[in-house]
């Protein structure tokens, strides 16, 4: 996606926002095809990135085989005006997808601190201290808001997520699903947080239903 990580830097934090990412995904797929000489594609996208990779396969179903929607922002997450183009990046936000303790600490009973310290210092070395803010103002919308159509996905896809994770609306989530094609299914992981990938109780079993999903 333009402006994050070591893709090329933007002059209007507000650019690339979710249609655009969308657009910069197909041409990412396009080219991955090109090169590997894959027919299709699976596609996986993690919060923000299931608004932007959802767009991307209801715009461009040919090119994927299935979709797995990760933590999917199906709705906004509470209407709040976004006044600057780039977001200051901090240690402490780059922590913000862990569960914490009543004192709001990193619970380490559930992701080792290795674990949190490599991530932390990958979004550091990558995003460095600021990123667009495109993304960030489609999300901070009205619950109302729909930012996902699962009406115009096409393709067989998995809605996962945990039910500790304070971003999502499982309601949506679970509405979802009878306008998904045939063959999607939706895992509702008890326990389990945002950053589920890596919490020790359930990242095999997150990554043993993803796999099944694909595979299957």
């Amino acid at each position: 996606m333009a402006g994050y990580g070591e893709s090329q830097e933007v002059e209007d934090g507000f650019m690339p926002n979710s249609d655009y990412a969308a657009e910069d995904a197909a041409a990412a797929a396009a080219e991955i095809l090109k090169v590997s000489g894959q027919k299709k594609l699976d596609v996986l996208g993690w919060s923000w990135g299931t608004v932007t990779s959802s767009r991307f396969v209801a715009r461009h179903p040919e090119m994927v085989k299935k979709l797995v929607l990760y933590a999917p922002i199906m709705v906004g997450l509470g209407a709040a005006e976004v006044k600057v183009p780039f977001n200051h990046n901090t240690w402490l936000h780059a922590a913000g997808d862990f569960q914490t303790t009543k004192d709001g600490a990193i619970d380490y009973t559930l992701v080792d601190p290795q674990v949190v310290a490599v991530f932390q210092s990958n979004c550091w070395r990558y995003d460095k201290d600021s990123s667009p803010n495109g993304g960030r103002r489609d999300l901070l919308v009205s619950a109302e808001t729909p930012l996902i159509d699962p009406a115009a996905i096409r393709v067989p896809t998995l809605v996962i997520g945990g039910d500790k994770d304070p971003y999502l609306n499982l309601d949506s989530m679970r509405a979802a699903m009878s306008k998904l094609p045939s063959g999607s299914k939706l895992e509702i992981m008890p326990g389990a947080a945002h950053a589920m990938m890596m919490e020790k109780p359930y990242y095999k079993e997150f990554r043993q239903k993803v796999v099944e999903f694909l595979e299957h």
